[in-house]
């Protein structure tokens, strides 16, 4: 299909849906892109304008003509490309050479580009000009705004080194949302490279290696208990093939098959229950290049596609019941066989799609008959595969809104999975029959950008060399294989591969394996499947890997690599200042170590026909020191004279080395400085502030510094001890108070003074100027008491009244 078909048909589509789900990819803004191949992966650093997606990326400075096509609001997409001028190039041809053409309704004004209309009678809208060359014209001086267009589209010829801009303009959009500075400085140079899966690759390759050898361990089938699973054993023909290896092994799976008998599939007077199983041996025998109209059966041979046939009802329904998911079985195996797949097989699947447009899930197939409340990633990849083999037109509402949703499934991950009570389980499986499907279509442009982010979620589940190397829970055997789940990776990364952990394995890598760049069921086929072989010629195309990331320490650095020609299996290895780390994962984690050196990455080549060819990447910038993730400090304990503070830290990196001080700024004092973990104010700090620091460190990283809120110091407190009277208890006579000794709380070094002041009682009403430490007993008084008061710098006052004593004579 070509770009302009391609997005013609979701022109026409987007006035059904409202172009709803542009949030989550389905639009028809994506299908522009099917023209600008890789390109259409690349998203600005900068955000777009709300609710657009800009596709595509501008030409390096002088290295091209940048076009670009701003179709907001009909369409909101903004499209850019980098065309190779010609000689007398026109601004109309340049914009056709990046696959978006103008049509002219008549006379010489262009009211089309690429699908997208305007009519200036029918809404005030046309498609503007605007050009990089000062005054508007073809060619000319350079401008740093866009200019107005003064030509026509038919004008030329262009400049190399320009760009021009087609605007759809209406009366609420008069100007361009991107400036020329926004589109051209999204440059090709900048699109990283898409990571090249496929039949021969070294991770399908690795994953079909290890099934392969799950399966010569057990006799050529996969074992559930102490007996084959039969239906896991097909899956793992399926997966072979998908991979394009271990022919062999897939012969001898095979035979097993064909020698199962009723052992599957059951007895052929049970075909109406058992005919899904039956849709599956058929796509398995066919893919191992085995007729399964000649299956053998004891002392006679059955027609197992003649058998699925024979149980279609008159409603299009195959056997006794039928799922979305199990009727695509059905129609894969027979669009294989002779007849191709039954038209009413095919009617009543198309019916089962989630058709309401305002429904999340339009489009959808799902695993229960209400396609909008059961929809499924895997049921639905299966019926995209079904419909197409069935010859179903891919602009069919059935197939392209079936596309559009698993568009919106896929996680940031990369990862596809089923969802339950409101909860989505991403997994291998899901994903790999989605990643299958989408990158077998033409629709939205951008299916392989789409799949490879898929792959790279799946290959992320892959036990590496990355993963063996070092982890003795782990061998060499269990290479390749492919968890269902992160779980389950995690798992078997900390407890290694035991048996039970092993048909797991074995379950996900057969069907996960089908999305590393397989053909879809109805194309599968084992014939010719080897693995490369060495041999001394010459790649013709072995670009070198570009580092991504910050080099600093701490940080993890990746890489991307575009394809090789011929397709290459890549093993990639990690330097430091040209010296070999032995790091041989598709990423690097930059240590203190490498501070100040450079790092690079080589990526070594290899496939079938061809010499073994290592390149390297240019150099980083030099390792800068990193960022330190940095945790909290807390102090427990009460901001006062005679307590103490105790200053915790949480959350910091555990091989952080952590000091801790005390600010304390007294009153009226000058700030200073006290380390240590715990603080005990001191008298004189009473009515200042301290607040707790923590100062952590580590090798490679800039320190990193919290503190706590400044708080008060509260003044100490003092016990006072009970005074007691001495002396003749007569009119006359004069009393002695004897106050004691007064104790601060907490401990000092030296002890602080504390003074006591007096206050004498008669009849406890206070006696003015009876404030010394005696007193001499008035007459008429009947008792005597006294109250001692005790003060000192940094304390509160605390006061003890003594026992009153009676007074005789």
């Amino acid at each position: 299909m070509t770009p302009l078909r391609a997005f013609g048909i979701a022109h026409r589509k987007a006035r059904i849906v409202q172009i709803s789900r542009m949030a989550v990819g389905i639009t028809a803004a994506t299908l522009v892109l099917s023209g600008l191949n890789a390109l259409s992966a690349y998203q600005a650093q900068a955000d777009p304008p709300a609710g657009v997606r800009i596709a595509g990326a501008a030409c390096a400075s002088g290295a091209g003509v940048t076009v670009a096509a701003d179709f907001t609001p009909i369409v909101n997409v903004i499209s850019v490309a980098c065309v190779e001028p010609t000689a007398n190039m026109t601004i109309a041809e340049a914009f056709a050479s990046a696959g978006m053409e103008f049509e002219k309704r008549g006379g010489i004004f262009y009211d089309t580009l690429a699908g997208v209309a305007a009519d200036y009678a029918v809404d005030s809208s046309y498609w503007a000009e605007y050009t990089s060359t000062s005054g508007g014209t073809a060619a000319g001086g350079p401008a740093t705004t866009w200019q107005y267009g003064m030509v026509g589209f038919d004008d030329g010829p262009i400049q190399n080194g320009q760009a021009y801009l087609a605007e759809y303009n209406v009366p609420t959009k008069t100007t361009p949302l991107l400036t020329l500075e926004e589109v051209t400085s999204r440059t090709v140079a900048d699109v990283p490279a898409i990571s090249s899966y496929g039949a021969g690759s070294a991770e399908a390759q690795a994953a079909a290696a290890w099934l392969g050898a799950q399966l010569a361990a057990n006799d050529d089938v996969l074992p559930k208990a102490k007996s084959p699973d039969w239906g896991l054993t097909v899956d793992s023909v399926l997966g072979l093939s998908a991979a394009g290896v271990g022919g062999n092994q897939v012969k001898d799976t095979a035979a097993k098959l064909w020698a199962s008998g009723t052992k599957y599939i059951g007895a052929a007077s049970a075909a109406k229950s058992n005919w899904a199983k039956t849709a599956k041996l058929v796509l398995a025998l066919q893919a191992a290049g085995k007729d399964p109209a000649q299956f053998p059966d004891g002392s006679k041979t059955r027609d197992l596609p003649a058998e699925l046939r024979g149980t279609l009802g008159a409603d299009g329904k195959f056997g006794t019941s039928a799922t979305a998911f199990s009727q695509s079985l059905g129609i894969l195996a027979l669009a294989r066989s002779g007849g191709g797949a039954p038209v009413a097989a095919v009617s009543w699947l198309k019916g089962q799609r989630c058709a309401d447009n305002g429904n999340a899930n339009f489009g959808a197939y799902g695993y229960l008959a209400n396609s909008c409340t059961s929809a499924d990633p895997d049921t639905t990849a299966v019926a995209i595969q079904a419909l197409v083999a069935a010859g179903v037109p891919v602009d069919d509402d059935a197939i392209w809104t079936a596309e559009g949703y698993l568009y919106t499934q896929q996680d940031t991950s990369g990862g596809l999975g089923a969802t339950f009570g409101g909860t989505t389980y991403l997994n291998t499986n899901s994903t790999g029959l989605a990643a299958q499907t989408v990158a077998s279509l033409a629709i939205m442009g951008d299916e392989s950008t789409w799949a490879g982010t898929s792959q790279g979620y799946i290959t992320g589940l892959q036990i590496d060399a990355a993963d063996v190397a070092g982890n003795p829970k782990l061998k060499d055997a269990d290479l390749g294989a492919i968890a269902y789940d992160q779980t389950a990776f995690d798992q078997v990364l900390a407890s290694g591969m035991d048996d039970g952990a092993r048909a797991e394995f074995a379950r996900a890598t057969a069907q996960a394996i089908l999305g590393l760049g397989g053909p879809t069921f109805d194309k599968l086929t084992a014939a010719g499947a080897e693995a490369g072989l060495a041999s001394d010629q010459a790649f013709t195309k072995t670009p070198a890997p570009k580092i991504a990331g910050t080099a600093s320490v701490g940080s993890v650095l990746t890489y991307s690599v575009a394809a090789w020609n011929p397709k290459a299996d890549l093993t990639v290895e990690w330097y430091v200042n040209g010296v070999a780390t032995g790091v041989t994962t598709p990423y690097y984690q930059v240590s203190a170590a490498d501070e100040g050196a450079t790092i690079t990455v080589k990526v070594t080549g290899v496939t079938a026909g061809t010499t073994e060819t290592t390149v390297e990447s240019a150099a980083s910038q030099p390792v800068a020191k990193g960022k330190l993730a940095t945790g909290s400090i807390s102090v427990s304990g009460s901001a006062k004279v005679g307590a103490t503070l105790t200053a915790t830290a949480k959350g910091w990196p555990a091989d952080a080395t952590c000091a801790y001080s005390y600010e304390v700024t007294p009153k009226g004092g000058a700030l200073r400085t006290e380390s240590g973990n715990t603080f005990a104010p001191t008298p004189a700090d009473a009515g200042g502030k301290v607040q707790a620091v923590v100062t952590c460190t580590k090798a490679g990283f800039v320190s990193a510094v919290k503190k706590t809120s400044a708080k008060k110091i509260a003044t100490g407190a003092i016990l006072a001890p009970k005074p007691v009277i001495t002396g003749t208890l007569l009119v006359g006579e004069t009393l002695t108070a004897v106050a004691g000794t007064a104790e601060p709380v907490g401990s000092y070094a030296p002890a602080p003074a504390l003074a006591p002041t007096y206050q004498w009682y008669v009849g406890g009403k206070a006696v003015k100027s009876a404030t010394g430490s005696t007193f001499t007993v008035p007459a008429k008084a009947k008792d005597v008491s006294v109250k001692v008061t005790w003060a000192g710098t940094g304390f509160s006052k605390a006061s003890a009244t003594s026992a009153k004593s009676k007074i005789y004579g």
